[in-house]
């Protein structure tokens, strides 16, 4: 039997997710000591249900930060999982793993925002890894707060009976960190190299759907038209935002640029 010590001899779970950490670090994203917490927490970790109580009970004791607690759930949830196209479903050759994508968005903001950081590392995880067991109720019991939770269910797009575009961009806009998250979530989809097969895209203003291409002018222009779609929609966004903030509460509030 395992014993939940940092020196213990890792399971298969552990040694996977410890394999997960060696990735993230590798992507050179962040500081590396950020990561030893992360091995200390993971080694001796049998399953899924084991790491949150392991999560949640390092959490507790220790009075983590919650983008502490969100680092050591995203890499977990996302161990294994490839980069893909982010929203029209296309499986793009790349050897970068997905938890890149998340921190790229968590790091671009301050290290005193610490909600949104929580917020962007974990605004896929439900997502994409529900199905292993990462809900939001498995993100509250390792001790992400009700706010947070809140601002990623608001991001979390899961398609099913009852889902509705607009009211899943309507909650966006109704919540400064949700906004904040999908605005550079939608900045760094369209600036990693994935997009590079990606092709032409309408220029109408209706959601991109990729054409495969090894035309270089035809790859050039796709990337015109995604980047001004992705800007076009960050505007959007923030219009209707302060829309909302002067009409309810009577102010106009500052964004960030970009």
């Amino acid at each position: 039997m395992t014993t939940n010590t940092p020196n213990a001899t890792p399971t298969s779970y552990s040694a996977y997710l410890l394999h997960a950490v060696d990735q993230a670090q590798s992507l050179g994203l962040c500081q590396p000591d950020k990561f030893d917490l992360l091995r200390r927490v993971y080694a001796g970790a049998e399953n899924q249900q084991s790491l949150v109580r392991r999560i949640a009970d390092t959490a507790r004791t220790e009075d983590l930060r919650q983008d502490q607690i969100a680092l050591l759930i995203a890499v977990a949830a996302h161990a294994g999982q490839p980069r893909q196209s982010p929203h029209w479903g296309t499986l793009l050759p790349s050897d970068e793993p997905y938890v890149a994508h998340v921190m790229r968005v968590a790091f671009r903001f301050a290290e005193t925002e610490v909600n949104t950081r929580a917020v962007a590392l974990l605004h896929d995880v439900v997502e994409d890894c529900h199905e292993k067991g990462w809900t939001l109720d498995a993100l509250a019991v390792c001790g992400i707060n009700e706010p947070n939770i809140h601002s990623i269910d608001l991001v979390t797009k899961i398609y099913g009976p009852g889902f509705s575009e607009d009211a899943y961009f309507a909650g966006i806009v109704s919540d400064p960190v949700a906004l904040d998250v999908k605005i550079e979530d939608h900045r760094d989809n369209s600036d990693v190299g994935e997009w590079i097969k990606a092709g032409l895209f309408p220029t109408d203003g209706s959601p991109p759907t990729p054409i495969q291409s090894d035309d270089p002018d035809q790859v050039a222009h796709g990337f015109g038209v995604m980047r001004a779609y992705v800007r076009k929609q960050q505007y959007q966004w923030r219009r209707a935002y302060m829309e909302r903030c002067q009409k309810e509460k009577g102010y106009t509030p500052a964004l960030r640029a970009g």
